[in-house]
């Protein structure tokens, strides 16, 4: 079996913003600019107040659970056997390359997945909110500006939304060489620790891919989650095994408060190339759907982004 498709719609976004003056960003600013998306996001949709999510009334239908806490639940539709408290948000970020000069000027991108795709009024004012409200330490307020597709397509400049058309992306062939650069550290996680590198293998890179993108068919419609469950895992794991594969690749380590927690915390990864021989035909396309979701650990914060060429 060949994918020719992506199981989920996917719509990507460019968002721009004017901030008050320069802003230094961090080593790795996916948790500042996720943090702030987060809270602002919390509060533009909870009714209730509750410090939890956890036994909210309103948990089923509340926008903020949906589209950045999903709760655990039964993955037997997805393929997946057991129950999962770990449900990946339906996003990931495209996170800056740079600092913001005396400009002012900010611009990050965000990907959503199947259902979020609905929701993206409550994306776009829980954004604009956040810059209103400060990011970084210094609380560097903006405001957004415009968000447009990678296409230019203009979808809001600050009065109504222009809803793009969204579609499932094709995923296209590669050939049986293939390199993945790394644009963000990559983490693979086996027995809840990060791999060691000279344990990195095919099997584990498509096995993740595999699972990450069972995980998103979660936030999509039934049909997606049919087709994921259908999925000939054991024979692409057996192609991938067969596959050689050299990780030219170097740990970064990279560190974060996490509030909840309340603990510094290492997110590092692996950075560099990482080529693989002998791909299936079979595997070249989720290849190309692990560079579209991102794989490994807290990939929604923009970790685990590589760009794969011939």
């Amino acid at each position: 079996m060949i994918l020719a498709h992506a199981p989920f719609p996917v719509l990507e976004l460019r968002f721009e913003a004017r901030l008050e003056g320069p802003l230094t960003l961090p080593a790795f600013p996916g948790a500042m600019l996720r943090g702030a998306y987060g809270a602002a996001l919390r509060g533009l949709a909870c009714m209730t107040g509750f410090r939890s999510c956890t036994g909210c009334p309103l948990r089923a239908s509340c926008p903020y659970p949906a589209l950045f806490e999903p709760p655990g639940r039964d993955l037997a539709g997805v393929g997946m056997a057991r129950h999962h408290e770990g449900i990946p948000p339906p996003f990931v970020l495209l996170v800056p390359d740079r600092d913001v000069g005396a400009d002012g000027h900010l611009a990050f991108g965000m990907r959503l997945f199947g259902q979020a795709i609905e929701r993206l009024a409550y994306v776009i004012e829980a954004w604009r909110r956040a810059l209103r409200r400060g990011i970084g330490k210094d609380r560097r307020r903006g405001e957004l500006m415009r968000v447009v597709t990678p296409e230019g397509d203009e979808v809001w400049a600050g009065e109504a939304i222009e809803a793009p058309v969204t579609q499932v992306p094709e995923l296209a062939q590669a050939g049986s060489r293939v390199c993945l650069a790394t644009r963000t550290p990559l983490r693979l996680h086996a027995g809840g620790r990060p791999v060691p590198r000279e344990r990195l293998n095919g099997r584990l890179l498509v096995g993740a891919i595999i699972r990450r993108a069972r995980l998103l068919a979660v936030h999509g419609e039934a049909a997606a989650q049919e087709q994921v469950r259908g999925w000939p895992v054991s024979e692409w794991l057996a192609e991938a095994d067969a596959m050689d594969s050299r990780a030219d690749l170097v740990w970064q380590d990279w560190y974060r408060f996490s509030a909840r927690q309340r603990q510094r915390m290492n997110m590092g990864g692996y950075v560099g190339r990482w080529v693989l021989d002998g791909v299936a035909p079979a595997l070249a396309p989720l290849l190309r759907l692990g560079e579209m979701l991102h794989v490994g650990k807290d990939a929604s914060f923009g970790l685990g982004a590589y760009r794969l060429t011939g």
